[in-house]
């Protein structure tokens, strides 16, 4: 389950400005099934949610400003329960919304009141809306859409308190399932590798086959299972960030040929500043969500050009 998107959900979905809500007063209930609340990360979640979330997270963002069908509303107060029952609620989001019949008709249902969350392309869509306003109750993660929003409301810490590996080393991060990034990059790196400033971590589930361990690190166990030590993980450790997507191995990313979805990659080097290496495509589609960060370098699908990139990277930090 996306835990990582329900804080942007909260502060970022747009409802419609015709929406009939008192946004200065909010009370946000989180729906978490029987299932989702037995694994391990849904239970760090909901302690996260209790606690730093429900406790300060509107404190420590005051009189915060939710954007909301294109317009700037100030929240002065809200409230955040979690729920196991479904309960009638004002308004409805559907943080995960598969794409189906079922799905649709529930949108159609009750046009006013339900919202939905898509994460990859969903062609049915455009099929069900004919003669109806269904398209104002979808978003979607990604600029491949017209209508969406990326998710980069995550955990916050200080920076201050910022505990970077204690070395002189340039800490590159790859963030996610192995099975969805393109190793035979960092394969190539490595076996031309120029600088011995650099060094790889590799933070999510599954395991990676590098052939020189001594630049390479994998994170796993409870840091990567707990949301909020995983997202701490990533803080404290990374100096940039290395997408490793390409059109060859990973094409559901991107604009043509695929899903279309979003990689969280993107979101959380928004949401905690990190510098990217970055397919270019990839770059183009995402870079005025990308303009604030303080460099992007690019590559194409070649390793060569992502070792390229990499070179220009160490130069950055020279």
């Amino acid at each position: 389950f996306h835990f990582e998107i329900l804080e942007s959900i909260m502060m970022l979905y747009p409802l419609p400005a015709s929406t009939d809500c008192d946004f200065s007063l909010l009370q946000y209930t989180f729906l978490v099934n029987s299932k989702e609340r037995k694994k391990q990360r849904a239970g760090s979640w909901q302690n996260y949610a209790n606690t730093k979330m429900k406790q300060s997270y509107f404190n420590s963002r005051r009189n915060a400003i939710i954007e909301r069908g294109h317009q700037q509303r100030e929240v002065k107060r809200a409230e955040i329960e979690l729920l196991e029952e479904e309960q009638n609620f004002d308004y409805e989001i559907r943080a995960s919304c598969y794409c189906n019949h079922e799905t649709l008709r529930w949108l159609r249902n009750d046009s006013q009141r339900h919202f939905c969350v898509f994460h990859e392309a969903c062609p049915e869509l455009s099929n069900f809306t004919t003669g109806s306003d269904i398209q104002q109750q979808v978003f979607w993660l990604s600029p491949h859409f017209s209508q969406y929003f990326l998710p980069t409301y995550l955990p916050q810490f200080p920076k201050e308190d910022r505990q970077r590996p204690n070395n002189s080393q340039i800490h590159c991060c790859i963030i996610g399932n192995p099975e969805r990034r393109d190793y035979s990059l960092v394969e190539h790196y490595i076996r031309q590798q120029q600088s011995s400033r650099i060094h790889i971590h590799q933070i999510g589930h599954g395991q990676v086959e590098i052939q020189d361990s001594s630049v390479f690190t994998q994170h796993t166990g409870n840091n990567v299972v707990d949301f909020y030590q995983y997202q701490r993980l990533l803080y404290d450790t990374c100096d940039v960030i290395w997408g490793l997507m390409t059109f060859s191995n990973t094409p559901n990313y991107f604009s043509v040929g695929g899903k279309q979805k979003l990689s969280g990659t993107l979101s959380q080097a928004v949401a905690y500043q990190r510098p990217l290496v970055l397919h270019e495509e990839l770059y183009r589609l995402y870079e005025k969500e990308l303009q604030n960060i303080a460099w992007v370098e690019v590559h194409n699908d070649s390793p060569q050009s992502f070792v390229e990139a990499v070179y220009r990277m160490v130069d950055r930090f020279d």
